[in-house]
């Protein structure tokens, strides 16, 4: 099926506008006379796109073999080891050999095609003193580029000549002509028959791959045949088809990619870089807006995007989100993604997806309505892109998610793009970094991020659940929220808020040092936490916080009465859990964090927020008219017990 999307894909896009040609990149035009005289080097470099560096100018010229370890001249263009024959020790007499290759193959089509061009490079050759010159010549910032052939009066190459393309198109049908009606092979991908499985072309552009290309099918080891099957038999493919999937692949891995049938114009980008070795590629069967949407919304950064595509943006995820039918028109058809990576001269397909495209649209809705969380807002991450999630997992001096293995970066997009669960090493990974992000202040801002995804992946996990026992964790604090492990991190939010309360800012709070013990082991460090908190609370009397003191004391007994036996004296009371699982560690990092930012709501948003918990307990409403706390504290049973 792979094959197949990415053939339809190629006809779509009219990537086989002429299946002779294939386009290279050539920084260097040899310019001679019809007599054969050198006249002198052109160079084509330029600088497109978003790339500062400049590269050779792309032309067409004839597709002709791969060229792998084996020597093989290109028509009328090549490096200098095929042109002069130059080389390095000890490669010389490799050098002199290709060379030959390369003046025979000239004088072959100089004679059967009596082109002006053809013989024009054939007396090159054959005037010693020309050639040396333009051996001598050589540009010195030549580095191992093609150097093509071009006549003086011509705007075009040899190689693009009408006469030698039009021998070239003779030349390859005489390779593949039709085959009879019994031939032992039919193309997976067309269904027509072959005579014999074509070699599928090198892919330029993939991430982490060679320069010269890597193949998506190739048979070189005999551990990948089967019933006496050899090589490219055991997946048989027609030349046409190999050029098409070929070309497509191309158009998907470039970030700006060319139209063949007018090169001035460019194609939309189809492709999202997860990391230096690893690209997302997507398209639909049919040319479809959403493609351009896609690849915005998934790598909206921080800096932001063109106002348009803001625009066109919102209003598309606006209708998604509010379950209506979008403005923009989107047909039911297939979509594709696929992500790969290069390893040498292979491809590697990490992950392919094919779905409709209203059920992507869904799931991308609750992709976002998952990642949701109060105070993303603050850092403009309306949206969190992928760039942003994968950030978020890496260390600091990893960024750009380089420091994230392409397998779970891989099987992140997939959960964002199906709506399954999300790998549970994200959920180990954010909590992780959320600790170590405590200490770190200048990438502590990324916190509200990792939350997201704790967040996501524990709701995604559970939802449905059919014990009824899990809680869904919702984008503010909740305060009827009783898991063990949010309980514990929204106490320790609020012990903290106290601390600072009574002591100001200073270089180790509690959460810098008991943060990791409580969210593993909370037994053992919660009843020392409850005795310091009495001594803060006084301290924070005496400096004047009096009434912010004394909520903060009501808010601890409130989080801390949910692991108080009843009916025992301390300590025998203390019914703290001896230590959290997994998930319950995710829980408490997220009771933190939505109680830190509970604690400092602006007064507007704390009202808003007391109207839509209206069944909250007393406690937790500290707008001014309607605050429980009048006077001096009535009960503070732990705060004193635990002393």
């Amino acid at each position: 099926m792979i094959l197949q999307a990415l053939y339809e894909l190629a006809k779509r896009d009219e990537l086989l506008a002429d299946p002779h040609l294939e386009r290279k990149e050539i920084p260097w035009l040899l310019e001679i006379t019809a007599d054969g005289n050198f006249v002198g080097y052109l160079p084509t470099h330029e600088v497109t796109g978003k790339s500062k560096k400049a590269k050779g100018k792309s032309f067409s010229v004839p597709r002709d073999e791969q060229r792998t370890s084996q020597d093989y001249p290109f028509l009328f263009y090549d490096n200098a080891e095929y042109l002069f024959g130059i080389a390095e020790p000890p490669k010389e007499e490799r050098a002199q050999k290709r060379h030959s290759l390369f003046k025979e193959r000239v004088r072959k089509v100089a004679q059967a095609t009596n082109d002006t061009g053809a013989l024009a490079v054939e007396r090159f050759y054959a005037n010693n003193s020309a050639f040396e010159e333009a051996r001598r010549k050589l540009p010195p910032d030549y580095d191992g580029e093609l150097i093509a052939f071009k006549l003086n009066t011509d705007e075009c190459l040899i190689c693009q000549r009408p006469a030698i393309l039009e021998w070239w198109k003779k030349q390859l049908a005489s390779q593949h002509s039709q085959p009879p009606a019994d031939a032992g092979f039919e193309c997976l991908v067309t269904g027509t028959k072959i005579n014999s499985p074509s070699n599928f072309p090198k892919v330029k552009g993939v991430p982490g791959a060679q320069p010269s290309g890597a193949t998506l099918v190739s048979f070189n080891f005999n551990a990948a045949e089967s019933y006496y099957l050899e090589r490219n038999e055991n997946c048989p493919i027609s030349e046409e088809a190999a050029v098409a999937c070929t070309r497509a692949l191309e158009r998907l891995v470039s970030d700006d990619p060319k139209n063949p049938a007018n090169p001035e114009r460019r194609l939309p980008r189809l492709n999202l870089r997860i990391s230096a070795d690893t690209k997302l590629c997507y398209w639909s069967a049919k040319p479809s807006v959403f493609e351009g949407l896609l690849g915005n919304l998934l790598s909206v950064n921080e800096e932001g995007l063109p106002q348009a595509t803001e625009q066109d943006l919102g209003q598309f995820l606006r209708s998604i989100w509010l379950g209506r039918k979008p403005s923009i028109q989107l047909d039911a058809q297939d979509f594709y993604l696929m992500v790969l990576s290069g390893a040498q001269g292979r491809i590697i397909l990490r992950d392919w997806i094919e779905t409709a495209l209203d059920a992507l649209i869904e799931n991308i809705r609750q992709h976002f309505e998952d990642l949701q969380l109060h105070g993303l807002e603050d850092r403009k991450l309306t949206y969190l892109s992928l760039g942003n999630l994968l950030n978020a997992l890496a260390h600091p001096s990893e960024q750009s998610g380089e420091g994230i293995p392409n397998p779970l970066a891989t099987a992140l997009i997939r959960a964002a793009i199906t709506g399954s669960s999300y790998p549970l090493a994200v959920l180990v990974r954010a909590a992780e970094r959320y600790r170590r992000g405590l200490d770190d202040d200048q990438h502590r801002w990324l916190n509200d991020t990792r939350a997201a995804l704790i967040k996501a992946t524990l709701n995604r996990k559970n939802r449905g659940n059919s014990g009824g026992t899990w809680k869904e964790v919702k984008p503010m604090f909740d305060p009827n929220n009783h898991q063990p492990g949010y309980v514990l991190g929204a106490l320790l939010a609020v012990l903290e808020r106290l601390q600072q309360l009574a002591q100001g800012d200073i270089n180790a709070t509690l959460v810098d040092r008991y943060f990791s013990g409580a969210s593993a082991t909370p037994r053992t460090v919660f009843v020392r936490l409850l005795k310091n908190a009495r001594h803060h609370a006084s301290k924070a009397r005496q400096e004047g916080n009096r009434g912010l003191a004394l909520r903060l004391e009501k808010l601890i007994d409130e989080l801390a009465s949910a692991f108080t036996a009843p009916g025992r004296a301390y300590p025998a009371n203390n019914n703290f859990p001896p230590y959290l699982d997994l998930e319950q560690q995710g829980l408490f990092v997220l009771g933190y964090h939505q109680m830190r930012k509970w604690l400092w709501l602006p007064e507007e948003e704390r009202r808003k927020w007391e109207q839509q918990h209206s069944d909250a307990p007393a406690i937790y409403f500290w707008a001014r008219s309607q605050s429980p706390v009048s006077g001096e504290l009535e009960n503070h049973d732990l705060l004193t017990s635990n002393s």
